[in-house]
């Protein structure tokens, strides 16, 4: 049954709307209700914020489009107030009075209005940011996608706006800057002024008119070396060699006109093929036995159950019709016949389309008339018969080899010689020895696109995906090629990309739902220089982009991962090297002369007290406190030796164990020998040592006392949680001990824990290694209720979910049991103070862990916590006038803590 003031079957979004207008009883705006979507691989998630109701967040299931994805999280906020939806009045009723008709202008009137506007200048309705759009589009010669024009909004304490753009469609340089605005007083004019800087400096640059001033496709099939195999290459088109992104984001256009009928063959959710009642004029609506892959919205009407008849557009994109199959080599090819720069030979392998002769005809006819590719040349080609590849492959200087077949032998398609042995080894190897051998050219370099697999073929999912030996095959291809380029001199790149995704692929049908992989990397933001690695799953466009400029660049290999947790491969330090070096061009930008020194945190220092000049005697120190966390000092330790070899200054350590070695003994001893503590370092160490410091600093200033003077209590309350008694501006406890994995319930640690449980689970026969792992990454709120990240938990606690208030019950009295002991262990308390994540941004948790303090004079005052949103950007009293305790929040800042010990360090104020 429908709310009050609700019409049935609503869409979730509406009914969200209603009932935040009903709820405030007034209407609400697209500030009162905002949507942020991410993308993870080829699926969409979205967060709702209702501003208007204290800034409570929901997300919604991951889905295939950014419009499903806005309705889940719509749903996820609909369910969440359901129970208060029938007590709530009608929506507050509009005057019909104040309703005004806009009067429709005659032709005359409208002729006049653009006389006016034309005399008076341009429209002001054409914003500088609609100007900055147009401009790029031409510089780029393409429709912008999403992603490509960046705009991040700060907002400062004082109420104003300060945006950025980025505009990553303008070539070379020219793309990595960055414009920022002036401070305005809302964020869509603080966005308005970051544009019209941005327009003002490229409209004034002469390179970048002359560049927009250019007819799209200048040049094409123009190029040096035209007939000769690759020529020099000047005046490069990177964008093109990139390519935007696929499918649904690249510009269509219609094949007909009005819609068509068809049967649905197949769906899912908002995608699937249908059948057409009639003829469909375009050469590839004949493929796959006259089936269209189809999106949602492109249905016009109709049920799309399978069996049921629709009504439908078609549409076709650069990659084909509707959402057809798209190959990696000819995306390739095309870049490259874009380019206008060389002579193309395009080699079709009928076996590996999997394809009738009718069908090889006319995939060839929609390749030859694919963006005007006049400097094309295409071959049909068997790679099992090295003689029909003479032709094509004699007179190339490069060759890009893009062969593969399905993991898995299904339906017959490992038939008619498509076997992985003879497509990916064989044939891979025909194409490189007819290549090599010919001597018409010399020969510059050969492009393999391989598998992140062949690497891998032990570990799952690559074990069941090598199930029919494909992944062995390309291992052997690689080998093949690898031998004959040490053999006759020519240079090799073997790229290996991840699971490929764009669109859907026939090849990939079976395994693209099997295996749902990390899909939150950025899959476009791929730079082939030496020592880069891309981490993630591949857009087949991307990876063509990636294929051409290969052909060019001295990097013999390179890994686009499956994609795990974190962004770099284990044990390489080319993630930190590559990010090192970006930095250094951001300060070069900045006019920085030199710098002074670095500061790196360290997370365990055993017993340091203070920040120290990095030598050898402090490199193997912290390697060996590495097995005390080796999360993350192994780490901490690569970025210390590679800003060593880059960086010839100063490298200064941090550690944040330091700020607790004045803890006494009776709090960091255990009760275990003396003798066996003293030999292996078994006593408490403490972390999050940075922030503490800081926050001792920040909250002396607050309550204008001296630092050695303050006592407090802190909570730095994040996914990493610990709080610490601090007396006379010093530490005297903590709650994590030998390692970060005591105290307090965290995001997917345990905190405290009866030592036998461990000792039990190795008994019940689980390794260390495994007792290690659930301890540490899958405990804590994790364990508890599914959910790692606190505000996940607070929106299904608000829901009365069980699992989530259990978990926020316990993550609580914890939290609340250390807060009694540290009131014991302090002669008094100066405050209590909320820092990290979760302290500053919370107000529920602040909330419940001061619930009935007030006998032990600590008095929250409710008001101020929820103001605000409950989220504190600066230091905030939170307390009432009688409370004998102070309530503080302070956010923390490490960096910074760590730039101030290091500069102390150098200058010598250090005790």
């Amino acid at each position: 049954m429908a709310q009050p003031g609700m019409t049935a079957a609503t869409d979730p979004k509406t009914e969200l709307n209603h009932f935040c207008q009903r709820y405030c009883q007034r209407p609400v705006t697209k500030a009162d209700i905002s949507y942020t979507t991410n993308k993870f691989g080829n699926q969409y998630q979205s967060i709702v914020k209702l501003d208007c109701i204290q800034g409570q967040e929901y997300a919604g299931h991951l889905c295939l489009n950014q419009k499903e994805a806005e309705k889940s999280a719509a749903e996820q906020a609909v369910m969440a107030f359901r129970p208060q939806m029938a007590s709530l009045p009608p929506p507050a009723s509009k005057d019909p009075k104040k309703k005004k008709e806009r009067p429709r202008l005659t032709p005359a009137e409208l002729a006049a209005k653009k006389a006016k506007q034309a005399e008076e200048g341009e429209n002001p309705a054409v914003t500088p940011k609609t100007k900055l759009n147009a401009l790029v589009m031409k510089i780029a010669k393409r429709y912008l996608q999403k992603g490509e024009t960046i705009y991040e909004t700060k907002t400062y304490a004082g109420g104003g706006h300060q945006a950025t753009v980025q505009l990553k469609a303008l070539p070379g340089e020219w793309g990595n800057r960055v414009w920022a605005g002036h401070v305005s007083s809302t964020k869509q004019k603080a966005e308005q002024s970051a544009a019209e800087i941005a327009l003002k400096q490229i409209s004034e640059d002469s390179e970048m008119v002359a560049e927009a001033a250019k007819p799209k496709g200048v040049g094409k099939g123009k190029g040096k070396g035209k007939g000769k195999g690759f020529g020099l290459l000047w005046g490069w088109d990177w964008n093109m060699m990139w390519g935007g992104g696929s499918g649904p984001n690249l510009p269509r256009e219609k094949v007909s006109e009005t819609p068509m009928t068809g049967e649905v063959v197949e769906w899912k959710e908002n995608f699937g093929w249908v059948k057409p009642a009639g003829e469909v004029d375009h050469p590839s609506a004949k493929q796959r036995e006259g089936k269209l892959y189809v999106s949602k919205k492109d249905v016009t009407s109709g049920n799309m159950a399978v069996g049921c008849k629709v009504s439908f557009m078609v549409y076709k994109d650069p990659q084909g019709l509707g959402a057809e199959e798209v190959q990696v080599g000819r995306l390739v090819t095309q870049r490259l016949c874009s380019m206008g720069r060389f002579q193309v030979h395009g080699v079709m392998d009928p076996r590996r389309v999997l394809c009738t002769k009718d069908r090889l005809r006319m995939d060839l006819e929609l390749l030859e008339k694919a963006q005007d590719l006049e400097n094309l040349s295409l071959f049909e080609a068997d790679t099992r018969d090295a003689a029909a590849l003479l032709e094509p492959l004699s007179s190339a200087a490069a060759v890009v080899c893009t062969t593969g077949v399905p993991a898995f032998g299904i339906s017959g398609q490992w038939e008619k010689g498509n076997h992985p042995e003879t497509v990916d080894h064989f044939g891979v190897k025909n194409v490189a020895h007819v290549w090599s051998s010919a001597e018409k050219v010399p020969k510059r370099r050969f492009v393999l696109m391989s598998s992140i697999g062949v690497t891998r073929r032990d570990g799952f999912p690559y074990n069941i995906l090598n199930g029919g030996g494909v992944l062995d095959a390309k291992a052997r291809g690689e080998e093949a090629v690898a031998q004959m380029a040490s053999a006759e001199g020519f240079g090799v790149t073997v790229v290996r990309p991840g699971q490929l995704f764009g669109g859907p692929y026939e090849n990939n049908r079976y395994l693209g739902t099997l295996f749902q992989l990390d899909k939150d990397i950025n899959t476009r933001g791929v730079s082939v220089q030496p020592g880069d690695t891309a981490v993630g799953d591949t857009l087949r466009s991307s990876l063509a982009g990636v294929l051409v400029r290969c052909l060019f660049s001295s990097q013999p290999q390179l890994e686009f991962s499956a994609g795990s947790e974190g962004s770099l491969l284990p044990g390489s330090s080319n993630g930190h090297r590559a990010a090192l070096e970006v930095k250094l061009r951001i300060l070069s930008r900045l006019e920085f002369n030199s710098l002074a020194a670095v500061g790196h945190r360290v997370v365990h220092g055993e017993t340091f007290t203070r920040a120290t000049l990095v030598n050898e005697e402090v490199l193997e120190r912290i390697e060996r406190a590495g097995r005390l966390a080796p999360m993350h000092n192994p780490w901490n330790l690569l970025g210390i030796q590679v800003a060593q070899e880059t960086l010839k200054c100063p490298q200064v350590a941090v550690f944040d164990t330091a700020f607790h070695q004045t803890m006494p003994p009776e709090a960091y001893m255990y009760a275990l020998p003396h003798e066996l503590c003293e030999k292996h370092g078994l006593r408490k160490y403490g972390f999050h040592g940075t922030s503490y410091l800081y926050i001792v600093s920040k909250a002396a200033k607050a309550l204008q006392k001296p630092v050695k003077e303050v006592n407090l209590i802190v909570c730095h309350l994040g996914s990493g949680a610990s709080m610490c008694a601090i007396q006379a501006g010093q530490c005297i406890d903590t709650t994590m001990g030998f390692t970060p994995l005591e105290g307090l319930v965290m995001g997917t640690r345990c905190g405290d824990l009866d030592p036998a449980v461990p000792l039990h689970l190795i008994e019940l026969g689980y390794s260390t290694e495994e007792v290690s792992e659930l301890l540490n990454k899958h405990s804590g709120l994790k364990g508890l209720c599914g959910f790692s990240d606190n505000r996940d938990v607070e929106a299904r606690f608000r829901t009365g979910e069980h699992r989530a208030q259990l978990a926020k019950r316990i993550q609580v009295y914890r939290t609340r049991k250390h807060l009694g002991s540290y009131l014991v262990a302090l002669n008094r308390v100066d405050a209590l103070i909320f820092t990290g994540g979760v302290g500053e941004n919370s107000p529920l948790h602040r909330s419940l862990v001061c619930e009935g303090l007030e006998r032990l004079g600590i008095q929250l005052d409710e008001e101020a916590n929820q103001a605000a949103e409950g989220r504190c950007t600066g230091g905030t009293a939170l307390h009432k006038p009688a409370s004998k305790t102070e309530i503080w929040v302070i956010p923390t800042d490490e960096e910074l803590s760590i730039a101030q010990q290091t500069a102390d360090l150098l200058a010598g104020n250090v005790e």
